[in-house]
């Protein structure tokens, strides 16, 4: 680390006076920090780009933006204006998927994450191909896959540094030595301003840091699944943990169904944290339900319902109502959907042992199961709920007069 720090500041990089790099690659306050103060300072000049692998590599157009900056990273000879970065980097990312063996793999068995994470590794290792055939090269995959996940780990966005004639519609990847020393702390206050005048990126504290503190940075609202495929890391009961429900085929809505759900999409997810005031479902998507609606009712039953609005809910299913019958049917729907998923990840459990240093892994997989199935389970309740609340105005065909407690059937 004093390498690094010696290489970043004779080359114009600053660190607060009051903070301390670590060992253990993580700053600390050794002194107190005000509000609003600079904690880290990198000049342009050290920022490692795309432009930068390009002209530095004479690198064809046909190489991606991401894959020059792994053949940078990996080019010993010619990176030489960062190795001092590039040797103070982790040797190896055993908390990442991309680097797990086979049976690590098997404790994400019946989770979102392992059909889709395999399907991203699969992408990967034919980048891995496509990229040694276009430059002739025998890159080997353990080496690619370090790279990468340098990337997917330490990347900020190009736009971070508000540089004329960046394309906002292209994301484009940019490495931050030295300032990416910091680990995550979600829904701390941070700041992270370029300043193209003055051709440095600053990162600003947003509140004031004790003395032994130590200095983190936040990478975002990011659920588990995002954390432990592009970081190895998850967080005991993240606030933004998500569960993607994919739209079975057999309910795949027609066009017109589509246009009747006013939505466009097979892809739902149920969200530990909204602030949406319209969230009449709990931690179930109003989509979701507008789009098996669609799929249970008629044009008659539709038009039935045009009116409705997402905090309107209330005014439905009086006891003779068209909708009433097909809401049955998208509740019962939703709670056996619900149903399935929760038995698929309740009957993988992580288990089975471990080989040495893998707790960190277990512990990793737990949080991101239990997130999961905390998420399902308020999401089975609440289908649960309505649809009693539903059989039960269902049952009251005569009581035309009472009043559906929305409120009260969520949980």
């Amino acid at each position: 680390m004093d390498a690094l720090y010696h290489w970043a500041t004779s080359n114009g990089a600053s660190l607060h006076k009051n903070a301390t790099l670590c060992a253990n690659r993580c700053i600390k306050a050794h002194g107190p920090i005000a509000e609003g103060e600079s904690l880290l300072s990198l000049p342009y000049g050290l920022i490692i780009t795309s432009q930068l692998a390009f002209e530095t590599l004479k690198l064809p157009d046909s190489i991606c933006s991401h894959d020059a900056l792994i053949l940078y990273l990996l080019d010993d000879v010619r990176n030489v204006a960062h190795q001092a970065y590039i040797a103070s980097l982790p040797t190896s990312f055993p908390g990442i998927p991309f680097h797990w063996t086979d049976s690590q793999w098997q404790l994400l068995q019946g989770t979102n994450l392992h059909g889709a994470g395999i399907a991203r590794l699969e992408n990967l290792k034919k980048q891995h191909g496509s990229l040694c055939k276009k430059m002739s090269l025998n890159i080997p995959w353990d080496r690619y896959a370090w790279a990468h996940s340098v990337l997917t780990s330490r990347a900020f966005s190009l736009s971070l540094l508000h540089l004329e004639g960046t394309d906002l519609d292209k994301p484009e990847e940019i490495l931050l030595p030295f300032l990416d020393m910091l680990d995550h702390a979600p829904d701390l206050p941070i700041a992270w301003i370029g300043d193209p005048a003055a051709r440095h990126v600053t990162f600003k504290t947003g509140r004031a840091i004790d003395a032994g503190a130590t200095l983190f940075n936040n990478y975002g609202p990011k659920p588990n699944e995002e954390l432990l495929l592009g970081y190895g890391f998850t967080i005991k009961d993240n606030p933004y943990d998500t569960v993607a429900l994919k739209m079975a085929k057999a309910l795949n809505p027609t066009s017109a169904q589509v246009e009747r759900a006013g939505v466009n999409t097979e892809v739902f997810f149920l969200k530990a944290h909204t602030d949406d005031a319209n969230a009449v479902f709990g931690v179930i998507p109003w989509e979701l339900v507008a789009t098996i609606r669609g799929h249970f009712m008629d044009e008659e039953q539709a038009a039935h319902q045009a009116n409705m609005g997402k905090t309107e809910l209330e005014q439905l299913h009086t006891s003779h109502s068209p909708g009433l019958q097909a809401d049955l049917e998208v509740f019962d729907m939703l709670a056996q959907m619900l149903e399935s998923k929760l038995s698929a990840i309740d009957g993988n459990g992580v288990a089975g042992d471990l080989g040495p240093g893998e707790e960190e892994l277990l512990r990793n997989l737990k949080h991101y199961r239990d997130g999961q199935l905390s998420l399902l389970k308020r999401a089975h309740a609440t289908a649960k709920s309505l649809l009693d609340v539903l059989e039960s105005r269902y049952n009251l065909a005569d009581d035309q007069d009472s009043e559906l407690p929305w409120q009260e059937s969520l949980v």
